[in-house]
């Protein structure tokens, strides 16, 4: 991942003998490395929508192979999400055949990770991405090899390897949570820049957390397990405040730098973080944000039911640029409703397996209300081999 930018380490291989195929889809360095053949979006002129390095393999495999593959297919597919790539036109074209054929070949590594009968976008996500990512970000070693024969369908005991993946996650998630309750930063500045205790693979999590969080910029380091006078950076951003472009103006700082217009990665020195975290802060001022009001379609309650929910589907796969659509419930009565854990949180039936329920507020955010309008989205929910429709809300 990374090639185009990788210049050091191509040039030894060539150096000594090896050739290098470059399969990549950052943004091209003004100095390409030395490699033998570079494969890129740009290069090769596909389409108008950025994909993945990932969907760029399955490309090549089409070329190499002389056929189109669905299980390779769903892999490269499976990284338009993972990559966060626009889910416009062929992107979305390429994720709804994948899934089209997980549900009707059942792939046993997908299935392993996310064992449900209705499998979508957000699933794969959730249940099959985090855990590749989990093993990616907190193995140091080479167990991590074991997923190139998991997927690559010739694992001796793929069950095994599948509980391994999640115990990884269920420790990555730990970590990551108890990073976020330490992490220290000024509140009054525009943008985050921190250092924290986590392995630089767990970086880009906490990042994301804390840009959702508190929308703003966010660049954290922690010590480079390579160089201990080196720190290595995950920055997450808003849109309009362009991650390449913030590199550009700190290039002489950075020591190694890439990724794209929202998420990028860099290694600096360790003597430079307080200049870096002073011209960070200074490049997040020059930028203004203005908070973007949430376009909500009405619904009646009545309609919060699992006819709508299939009529949403026909509209998916939803993801960047193509946002799954929120609803709007207007002068719900307050005394209507129920809730869970002491009044915590919101958890009112709706009868036919149907559920609105709310994380982010309980019966104490309405104790002064009569009616409440809320925010909702649909989500689908397994558990045991029951299905049910979770109606999930926020305040209006």
């Amino acid at each position: 991942d990374n090639g185009v930018s990788s210049f050091e380490a191509i040039s030894f291989l060539k150096e000594n003998g090896i050739d290098t195929i470059i399969i990549d889809h950052h943004e091209l360095p003004s100095i390409l490395p030395p490699s033998f053949c570079l494969v890129h979006p740009h290069v090769i002129g596909y389409g108008k929508t950025e994909i993945s390095a990932g969907f760029l393999c399955f490309l090549f495999s089409i070329a190499l192979l002389g056929k189109i593959d669905d299980y390779l297919l769903t892999l490269g597919a499976i990284s338009l999400i993972s990559d966060m790539m626009p889910m416009k036109h062929h992107n979305r074209i390429a994720l709804s055949l994948a899934l089209r054929s997980i549900r009707a070949n059942r792939f046993e590594p997908i299935i392993l990770l996310c064992d449900r009968k209705r499998i979508d976008e957000k699933n794969l996500s959730l249940d099959v991405i985090a855990l590749i990512n989990a093993v990616g970000r907190m193995d140091e070693g080479h167990k991590c090899n074991k997923l190139i024969h998991f997927f690559g369908l010739d694992d001796p005991t793929p069950s095994k390897t599948a509980e391994w993946m999640k115990q990884i996650n269920a420790e990555r998630k730990k970590l990551t949570s108890l990073a976020y309750e330490r992490a220290a930063f000024d509140q009054n500045e525009k943008g985050i820049c921190l250092i924290s205790s986590l392995k630089s693979g767990l970086n880009g999590l906490l990042a994301n957390k804390l840009l959702n969080e508190h929308h703003k910029p966010v660049a954290v380091f922690s010590a480079s397990t390579k160089n201990p006078d080196e720190l290595v950076g995950s920055l997450r951003s808003l849109e309009g405040f362009s991650i390449i472009e913030a590199e550009k103006s700190l290039s002489d700082l950075i020591i190694q730098g890439g990724g794209h217009q929202n998420a990028g990665g860099v290694t600096i020195k360790r003597s430079d973080f307080a200049l870096f975290k002073e011209r960070f802060n200074k490049l997040c001022s020059s930028y203004i944000y203005k908070d973007i009001e949430k376009e909500a379609i009405p619904l009646l309650l009545s309609e919060c039911s699992k006819e709508t929910f299939k009529t949403i589907r026909r509209f998916g796969p939803f993801g960047q640029d193509y946002k799954e659509p929120i609803f709007r419930l207007s002068k719900i009565p307050v005394d209507s409703l129920c809730y869970m854990k002491n009044g915590q949180y919101l958890s009112t039936p709706l009868g036919y397996g149907v559920r609105l329920m709310s994380f982010s507020f309980g019966q104490r955010a309405l104790a002064d209300k009569e009616f409440v309008d809320l925010i909702v989205k649909f989500d689908w929910n397994e558990y045991k081999g029951n299905e049910s429709l979770n109606i999930l809300a926020e305040l209006g």
